[in-house]
């Protein structure tokens, strides 16, 4: 069974997932990537995700006030073999993301011992008002492979009111990045929320939050 935690949504925590229980005699963690549903305004988001020779650290940050959250980690061992974990975060309180981890000592843009893992130049984007009918001025975002592996890009998923262009190939060398431009359009008034979804061998999402007047 999952577990099922409980944050608020000002704090940024670090949750420890054991995989000695799963892991064979010798047997070490060689990637790990990890995605988290549903969005929401204000967002949770993994700032930053580690792992070591037998365990994975998933931190969390912002949240939503009585929401729960599912994370779903990834990992793959040295001896070839996947596994899915899974469990769940309640949060208590409204808090947007505004925390960033601090990277551990190495190369710059390159975390040490990650895997791939890409990362978002901003967790989310915020459009000025847009009068109807009219498409916004593209806003840019770097999205950058900080882990220690080649992360591979299988899709990129866009909301409806929203576009995008990419200047990016399918992978990403560990240090490389590329950029996405993202639009909105505007054709029904009020307040419109969305995202873009990465996935790959590292997932990340970016929110879009816009108004139509």
């Amino acid at each position: 069974m999952a577990s099922r935690l409980h944050k608020r949504a000002e704090d940024l925590l670090d949750y420890c997932i054991d995989l000695r229980p799963f892991l064979e005699p010798g047997e070490t963690v060689e990637s790990a990537s990890a995605t988290l549903r549903p969005l929401t305004i204000p967002s949770l988001s993994i700032p930053r995700l580690e792992f070591g020779r037998t365990n994975v650290i998933v931190w969390l940050d912002g949240g939503k006030n009585a929401q729960s959250y599912q994370i779903s980690t990834f990992i793959t061992t040295s001896g070839g073999r996947q596994k899915l974990f899974r469990f769940f975060v309640s949060t208590r309180g409204d808090a947007a993301i505004h925390t960033v981890v601090p990277s551990v000592p190495g190369p710059a843009n390159v975390c040490a011992g990650v895997g791939p893992h890409l990362v978002l130049s901003t967790p989310q984007i915020q459009f000025p008002a847009t009068p109807i009918g009219n498409v916004s001025a593209p806003i840019a975002v770097t999205v950058t492979n900080k882990g220690s592996n080649k992360a591979n890009i299988s899709s990129i998923l866009v909301s409806d009111d929203f576009s995008f262009t990419s200047d990016g190939a399918g992978t990403l060398e560990p240090g490389e990045g590329f950029q996405l431009s993202v639009r909105f359009h505007a054709t029904v008034a009020g307040t419109v929320g969305g995202y873009i979804v990465l996935t790959g061998n590292s997932s990340t999402d970016l929110i879009l939050l816009a108004q139509a007047v």
